[in-house]
């Protein structure tokens, strides 16, 4: 009974499953192509946001670098000023507290004291501050020492946000006292106001002390918050100070956090939630000047990028299946030119290629031997015009099996022509020769094949010739042929041997 072989069964499914594979692995690639686009959109807008952050700071530190280092020239120049010197040994200083005003209206300060040795205020331009004790303040100290100091702090006498600049008063060989300048926290308010006023892109700023706590910032709520997390030892220092007295620093909003001493920042987030970031120091201080900016505007050209992606993955892609194809359908067209589709055996096109180097081995190599087998369908037209040549060609590819399975693996099947079918086999005899077409014989006498409702037998006969020395391709085939119709004459269903009697 004649079935279909699997390897049919395979190739009928393998087209849809072929598509189904190319449209799936179409969809994956392209997907991927609009990830990587979209991560690659990503990173630019992110790096575009840093790139920003970092050119506004280069632009903006030398202004407050410049603004700044008026006031902490100023309390060296003043500390040369005779009256200056003398108030901390003076035995009545609030006598120059005229001087101290006027000189803090010419330079617009908010205060300008002097506090004596023991960390209390002798004279000042503000009375309120006369007789109160700063000891336990760090520029104090640090003046004390001789060293100019930059301080920010909320202030302990008026609670407001005070600016400070503290400088040794030297007399001969000693620090005889500390002057103080308070800058009016409304004039850095004023110049600060410069990088909202010229920036038109969206940006926000903070200056920060050297705990990394904000003083000043484009943000309101941002006042008190620290950039990083702060330690345990730096809180209490900050407690110890007074330095924002009543008030814990908290930290800054996940997207603003920076690390102490690097601009980098420390967490992995989606472009829409990633905020530029890059901060500096402010020279001649221990400020730091931070701004950052947003990618909020940037969500189209993130899906842009995303589309790009998608875009050049799906031409890769459809690139690949054209090749791919090409390749498939050369190679079907090389295998149709070779293989016959229905038998699967070679072509009568493969065979005048590739047998006329053996028949010329065989010139060569005589002893070798050379034969072929040719074989025709008995009856062949009237299987095709009773049962159809659906039928027909169920017989031919049933025939074409048992072909290939009773030759050796060197042997050479080939669809001649219709219903006729050769087989080549090189190094054997016509004895070799006879017991193969013996075996197609015998195998396809003993099988039947499904025609319809009913069962087809059908039976072949054979021709057998042997190669000569010099003779050419044609005339082998035509001795072969002519054993072929002495089968056929001498009854069908048997195998000849060229110029024989019946086998």
């Amino acid at each position: 009974m004649f079935r279909r072989s699997a390897k049919q069964n395979a190739e009928a499914a393998a087209c849809p499953l072929s598509n189904h594979w190319l449209l799936a692995t179409t969809v994956s690639l392209t997907l991927l192509g609009a990830s990587l686009g979209y991560l690659w959109g990503a990173n630019a807008v992110m790096t575009q946001a840093d790139e920003r952050a970092a050119e506004l700071t280069h632009q903006w530190y030398p202004v407050l670098g410049a603004f700044f280092s008026r006031y902490t020239l100023l309390p060296h120049a003043l500390e040369l000023l005779p009256r200056i010197r003398a108030i901390p040994d003076d035995a009545n200083p609030q006598a120059a507290n005229p001087l101290l005003e006027d000189l803090a209206d010419r330079f617009d300060l908010d205060a300008l004291y002097v506090i004596a040795p023991s960390g209390t205020t002798v004279a000042s331009s503000d009375e309120r501050f006369i007789g109160q004790n700063y000891s336990f303040r760090p520029y104090f100290k640090n003046a004390l020492d001789g060293r100019i100091t930059t301080y920010v702090a909320l202030g302990v006498t008026s609670g407001a946000p005070g600016y400070y600049v503290a400088g040794p008063i030297r007399k001969q060989d000693r620090v005889a006292g500390v002057l103080v300048i308070k800058v009016r926290s409304s004039t850095i308010r004023k110049e600060l106001n410069q990088i909202e006023r010229r920036e038109t892109d969206p940006a926000d700023w903070a200056l920060s002390d050297e705990h990394g706590v904000i003083f000043a910032a484009s943000r309101q709520e941002w006042l008190h918050k620290s950039r990083y997390p702060l330690s345990e030892l730096a809180l209490a220092q900050l407690e110890g100070e007074r330095r924002y007295e009543g008030i814990r620093p908290s930290v800054m909003p996940a997207p603003y956090r920076t690390r102490p001493d690097t601009d980098d920042h420390p967490l992995l987030m989606r472009p829409s939630q990633h905020v530029g970031v890059a901060t500096t120091p402010i020279p001649g201080t221990d400020w730091r000047l931070t701004f950052y900016t947003s990618t909020d505007a940037s969500a189209s050209l993130v899906l842009a990028y995303a589309a790009l992606g998608a875009i050049i993955a799906l031409a890769i892609t459809l690139t690949g299946v054209v090749l791919v194809l090409r390749e498939a359908n050369r190679t079907q067209m090389l295998r149709t030119a070779v293989r016959d589709p229905l038998t699967d055996l070679f072509t009568r096109l493969y065979m005048k290629e590739a047998i006329p180097p053996l028949v010329a081995m065989h010139d060569r190599h005589p002893d070798q031997g050379f034969t072929m087998v040719m074989l025709d369908i008995d009856h062949f037209k009237r299987v095709n015009d009773r049962y159809g040549h659906l039928t027909g060609d169920r017989v031919l590819a049933h025939i074409g099996r048992i072909v290939r399975e009773q030759i050796r693996a060197g042997d050479i099947p080939v669809r001649y022509g219709g219903e006729e079918l050769t087989v080549f086999l090189p190094g054997e005899g016509l004895e070799e020769a006879q017991e193969c077409a013996e075996r197609i014989r015998q195998t396809l006498e003993k099988t039947e094949i499904r025609a319809g409702q009913s069962m087809l037998s059908v039976t072949i006969s054979a021709g057998v010739a042997a190669h000569r020395p010099g003779e050419s391709l044609p005339t082998l085939i035509g001795r072969a042929d002519r054993a072929l119709y002495a089968a056929k004459q001498s009854g069908r269903n048997r195998v000849c041997i060229e110029d024989s009697a019946d086998i």
